[in-house]
């Protein structure tokens, strides 16, 4: 039984080469070996139909990758976000955006943190030659505003510390503490202007007025267009008696800040009172 089935088996493949090669144009003699006619099937070019011969099947051609000419080369770097790749506006070479002012206001002054005494002194020095020149009260007010935030570093982590809880102590009406706390801070900073205004305002609320005109003075000495201290001075001098001096101390005022809240009708008030006419 098993040998006829592989004398079936074997007539069947020689039946389908010797049809194989009777296609392809091959004579195969019936003794033949089926291997050797497969050879000389496969070696014989083959045609379609039109009589034009087929290529041979081949090794699959190598996948071309050259980069193209006009290809530009690829970088293995991140691609940086949107916003890293927008150029530098016209603010500088950070883009910063210039603060905002209130509609109608004039732009402030942009005041770098000074790296030293004479760097601060010659910021607040420019800063004083605008203010006395400022064209209407929103300008003034700017750079005034200016002048206030650099008067308040003293460029010492001491002495900011301590003024930080002396003006707490002053907001808590406990003058006795703040005084102590100023009496501290001018002791390590003796050429520290604003901490000399600050103890005169707070000799000032106990009504002690000599204390008060003393550190005011002190203060003018230090910075004498500290106008917060000129405008403190008047007071003290109106409130005492000594308007003439204190007619004196308004118009200087007037001339280091010529917007500042309130000085100029006081002093046309004052000069009134002892000239007669304004000023």
């Amino acid at each position: 039984m098993r040998s006829t089935i592989h004398i079936t088996i074997g007539s069947v493949i020689s039946s389908v080469w010797f049809a194989a090669a009777a296609m392809a144009g091959v004579n195969l003699p019936r003794g033949g070996d089926v291997g050797d006619a497969l050879v000389r099937v496969q070696a014989r070019p083959q045609t379609d139909p039109n009589g034009i011969p087929l290529p041979l099947p081949g090794p699959p051609a190598a996948k071309d990758t050259a980069p193209r000419p006009d290809a530009a080369p690829k970088s293995d770097a991140p691609t940086p976000p949107k916003s890293a790749q927008k150029p530098a506006g016209p603010t500088g070479a950070t883009g910063a955006k210039k603060p905002d002012g209130k509609p109608g206001e004039k732009p402030g002054l942009a005041v770098a943190q000074p790296r030293s005494a004479a760097e601060r002194d010659q910021a607040l020095a420019n800063l004083y030659a605008h203010l006395a020149t400022a064209s209407d009260e929103a300008q003034a007010k700017t750079i005034a505003a200016s002048i206030e935030a650099l008067w308040a570093t003293p460029g010492s982590d001491t002495v900011s510390y301590l003024m930080q809880r002396a003006h707490g102590a002053v907001r808590a009406k406990n003058y006795d503490l703040a005084l102590q706390l100023y009496d501290a801070i001018v002791a390590l900073a003796p050429d520290y202007a604003e901490a000399w205004n600050q103890r005169a305002s707070a000799h000032y609320e106990k009504k002690d007025y000599d204390r008060a005109m003393g550190d005011v003075r002190r203060t003018l000495a230090l910075d004498p267009n500290h106008f917060r201290a000129l405008d403190g001075l008047f007071h003290i001098l109106h409130e005492t008696g000594r308007k003439k001096e204190a007619l004196t101390v308004g118009r200087q005022l007037l001339d280091v800040n010529p917007f500042h809240q309130g000085a100029k009708q006081l002093v046309d008030e004052l000069a009134r009172e002892i000239e007669g006419r304004g000023i």
